[in-house]
C-alpha cells in the first residue's frame, strides 16, 4: 500500500498527526489480514450449512456481506474515477482551445477515452456482477417436524415483554431509571470533556487526572493500538445504530458492552501518546454519542406511554362490553381454515426476508439455518375499534436564489377543491405529500445579505485587507537571528472591497422556498384478544377471518352503525352486534382522545371482531431462538434477531480496509496522472 499523505489534514486541523505513514502501513496490513479471515470464514460457514458454487453465482454472492460490499465499493470507485477523468478531459480540451497546444489535445483524448471506459466497465459491473436477476431465498428444511394445537396462555400474554419499548406494558420500567441515571452522568461528562478550556475544568484538576490515568494505560505498539482502537470504535457505532430495539442485545447488555467498547477505544487512545486535551475530548465524544442513545429510548418510552394510555381505556371498555368471545373459539361456524405445512414452510421462507429487512446485521438467506422442530398454533379470536385521522402541514423546501418579486402565499390546506383527499383503503399510516406549484412558492428578502446580494467577505472579516506574517533571518555578530514582520495585503478573495457575492441569494437579493402540502394519515387499534395477547400492535392487519364488521365513521361523518357478518350464525351476528351501541356512545369521547394523541381528525372508524392463527415456532439450527407468525400477516417475528456474526466481521475488518484501500488507490491515482499528463499552468 503506497504512503498515504495526512498531514495535512492534520495541519488544517491545527494538531499534529497521530500515526505516522509505516504505522498506517502497518494498521491496514492488519486490516487486510482481518478481513481475509472474515471472506474464508464467511465462505465456510455458508458452505457448511449448503450454499453451493452455482448458487452463489446465481445470487451474485448475496449472502457474503464481505463480497458484495467489495462489489459496491469497486462500482463506486470505478465510477468516481470516470467522472474525475471526464472533468481532467473537459479541462484539458479547455486548455487546448486557449492554446492550441498538441500536449493539451491528446491529454484531453486520452482522458476521455478513460472516462468511457471506467463508464463502460461501471455499467457492466452493475448488470452483471450487483443487479441481482434471481435471488430465489433457500427453502426452509423440514424433518420430522412436531405439529400441536395450543399454545400457553403464559407465553401469549408475556409476547413484546422482550422487546423496547414494548415491555413497558409489562411494568418492566427499572431500565427507564437506569437510561435516566446515564443521561445525568454523560450530560456531566461531555460538559467537563468539552469545555476543557475553562478556567473551572482546570480547577478540577480534569486534565491532570486524565493524563495520571493514560500514563497507567498498558504500552501497545502503535499499529496494534490503532487497529484495536478504531475496531472498538467501529464496534461502538454498529451497537448504537443497529440495536435499537435491543433485539440482538439485551439492555444490561448493551449497557456492560458500552463499557467494554468504551475502554477498548480509550485505552489504545492512550497509548498513543495522545495529549490530555485530546483524550478528554475523545471520551467526551463517546459520552455524547450514548447519551443522545439513552436520551432518545427515554423519548421513545414516552410517546409509547402516551400512546398506550390512550389505546388500553378502549380496549379495556371492548373487553367489557363484548361478551362470548372464549366462547367463539370453539364454535364450529368461528372456525379457521386449517393450518397446511407446505403453506407453512413457504411462508416462513418468505418472511425470512422480512427478518432480513430488520437490520444489516441479520444472516442473509436466514432460512439456511433454520430447521422446523416444532409448530405451535392456537386460534386468536380479536375484537377491535379501528381509527384512521388525517392531518395536514405544509413543509418548505429550498432556498435558491431568485429575480422574482416578493410573495408569501397562505396555503389553505383543508380547502378540498383545491386539494382534495385521496383517502387510503383501509387503515393504514402513510403520507401522502403534493409538491404546490410556483405560485404557492414564498419569495422572501435574504437574510443573510439583507437584500443587496453582498455579504462581508469571509477572509478578511469585511476589511479588504489581510494581515500576513512573513519570518526573516537576520546575521549579527556572527550569529543567525529569526525574525518575524507583520505586513498588509489587499485581500484576494474579494480583491479589497470587502464584500463577496452572496452564497444563499447567488446575489439576487431573493430566495425561493417551495411548499408542499403533506397529508398524513395515521391509525389507531385498539384490540382485546382471547387468548390475552398484551402487544395487540402484533396482531394487526393479521385478521383470517372477520366474523362482524360496523362501520361506525367515514369522511368525518357518523354512521348508523350497521352490522356485516360472514358466515357466522345469525344469533352470534346479533350477540355481538348488542355491544355496538355502547360502544357507539363512547365513540366521541375515544374519538377525542385519539385525535388529541395523533394531532387531526377522526376520518374512519369501524368496529370489528376477526379470527386468526398464532403459531409458534422451534428451530433446531438455532437452539433457544423462536419465531411467530400471526395470521396472514408476511412479517416472521423475532423476539430476539439472529444476529450474523459475518456481517459484524465486515463492518468491523472490511469496511476499514476497502476505505484505506480507496485511499491508497486515489493517491496512487493522483500522482500518476501529475507524472504522465502535462501541467495546466
Amino acid at each position: 500500500m503506497p504512503a498515504i499523505s495526512h498531514h495535512a489534514l492534520f495541519a488544517a486541523a491545527g494538531t499534529e498527526p497521530w500515526l505516522s505513514d509505516d504505522v498506517l502501513l502497518a494498521v491496514y496490513r492488519l486490516e487486510a489480514g482481518a478481513a481475509l479471515a472474515v471472506v474464508v470464514a464467511t465462505v465456510a460457514m455458508r458452505w457448511v450449512h449448503g450454499m453451493r458454487f452455482r448458487e452463489c453465482l446465481r445470487t451474485r454472492c448475496h449472502e457474503l456481506p464481505p463480497m458484495r460490499l467489495t462489489f459496491h465499493v469497486a462500482h463506486v470507485l470505478v465510477w468516481l474515477v470516470g467522472v474525475q477523468a471526464a472533468v481532467a478531459s473537459l479541462r484539458y480540451a479547455l486548455a487546448w482551445r486557449e492554446t492550441t497546444s498538441a500536449p493539451y489535445g491528446r491529454a484531453a483524448c486520452v482522458a476521455a477515452v478513460a472516462a468511457l471506459a471506467c463508464w463502460a466497465t461501471g455499467w457492466l459491473i452493475w448488470r452483471m456482477v450487483i443487479r441481482v436477476v434471481d435471488c430465489r431465498p433457500p427453502e426452509v428444511a423440514i424433518h420430522d417436524v412436531d405439529i400441536a394445537t395450543g399454545i400457553s396462555a403464559e407465553r401469549l400474554a408475556n409476547l413484546g415483554s422482550e422487546s423496547f419499548p414494548e415491555m413497558l406494558a409489562f411494568g418492566h420500567t427499572a431500565g427507564l431509571w437506569v437510561r435516566g441515571l446515564l443521561v445525568a452522568v454523560g450530560i456531566g461528562v461531555v460538559i467537563a470533556a468539552f469545555g476543557v478550556e475553562s478556567e473551572w475544568v482546570h480547577d478540577t484538576g480534569l486534565l491532570a487526572a486524565v493524563s495520571a490515568t493514560a500514563s497507567g494505560a498498558p504500552a501497545m505498539p502503535p499499529h496494534w493500538a490503532a487497529f484495536c482502537c478504531l475496531s472498538a470504535m467501529l464496534a461502538t457505532a454498529a451497537l448504537l445504530l443497529n440495536n435499537r430495539r435491543y433485539q440482538f442485545a439485551r439492555f444490561p447488555l448493551t449497557v456492560v458492552l458500552a463499557g467494554v467498547l468504551a475502554s477498548a477505544a480509550w485505552i489504545p487512545a492512550a497509548s498513543l501518546k495522545l495529549s490530555a486535551r485530546d483524550l478528554t475530548l475523545f471520551a467526551g465524544g463517546l459520552s455524547l454519542a450514548w447519551t443522545l442513545r439513552w436520551a432518545a429510548d427515554l423519548l421513545w418510552a414516552a410517546r409509547f406511554a402516551r400512546r398506550r394510555s390512550v389505546s388500553l381505556p378502549i380496549a379495556e371498555r371492548i373487553a367489557d362490553v363484548v361478551p362470548g368471545l372464549s366462547r367463539m373459539r370453539e364454535r364450529r361456524d368461528c372456525a379457521l381454515v386449517s393450518l397446511d405445512l407446505d403453506e407453512l414452510t413457504n411462508r416462513i421462507t418468505a418472511g425470512c426476508h422480512n427478518v432480513e429487512e430488520a437490520s444489516l446485521f441479520v444472516a442473509r438467506n436466514l432460512a439456511r439455518f433454520l430447521d422446523l422442530v416444532r409448530v405451535e398454533s392456537e386460534h386468536v379470536v380479536a375484537a377491535m375499534l379501528r381509527y384512521l385521522t388525517v392531518r395536514r402541514f405544509v413543509v418548505t423546501s429550498g432556498a435558491t436564489g431568485t429575480p422574482r418579486s416578493l410573495q408569501c402565499p397562505l396555503v389553505p390546506i383543508w380547502n378540498e377543491q383545491l386539494f382534495p383527499l385521496h383517502p387510503p383503503c383501509g387503515f393504514v399510516d402513510w403520507i401522502d405529500p403534493l409538491l404546490l406549484g410556483p405560485a404557492w412558492d414564498i419569495v422572501s428578502t435574504c437574510s443573510p445579505c439583507s437584500g443587496s446580494g453582498r455579504v462581508a467577505c469571509f477572509q478578511c472579516g469585511g476589511r479588504g485587507l489581510q494581515d500576513r506574517n512573513e519570518s526573516y533571518t537576520e546575521y549579527s555578530g556572527g550569529q543567525s537571528v529569526t525574525r518575524t514582520r507583520t505586513f498588509t495585503v489587499t485581500c484576494a478573495n474579494c480583491s479589497g472591497s470587502g464584500k463577496v457575492t452572496c452564497t444563499t441569494c447567488t446575489g439576487c437579493g431573493r430566495v425561493v422556498q417551495h411548499q408542499t402540502l403533506t397529508t398524513q394519515w395515521q391509525r389507531l387499534i385498539p384490540a382485546t384478544t382471547v387468548p390475552r395477547v398484551e402487544v395487540t400492535e402484533l396482531i394487526e392487519d393479521a385478521e383470517e377471518r372477520c366474523y362482524l364488521r360496523v362501520p361506525l365513521v367515514e369522511d368525518r361523518r357518523q354512521l348508523v352503525p350497521l352490522p356485516q357478518s360472514d358466515g357466522i350464525e345469525p344469533e352470534l351476528a346479533e350477540e355481538l352486534a348488542a355491544a355496538v351501541p355502547a360502544l357507539a356512545a363512547d365513540l366521541p369521547h375515544f374519538a377525542q382522545a385519539v385525535e388529541s394523541l395523533q394531532g387531526g381528525m377522526l376520518y374512519r372508524a369501524d368496529f370489528q371482531v376477526t379470527g386468526l392463527w398464532a403459531m409458534r415456532i422451534e428451530y433446531q439450527r438455532l437452539p433457544g431462538e423462536v419465531g411467530w407468525f400471526f395470521g396472514r400477516r408476511p412479517e416472521f417475528h423475532f423476539p430476539s434477531l439472529p444476529l450474523s456474526w459475518s456481517a459484524v466481521g465486515t463492518a468491523l475488518f472490511v469496511v476499514p480496509f476497502l476505505a484505506m484501500t480507496f485511499l491508497a488507490i486515489v493517491s496512487r491515482v493522483q500522482v500518476w496522472l501529475t507524472q504522465s499528463l502535462p501541467s495546466m499552468w
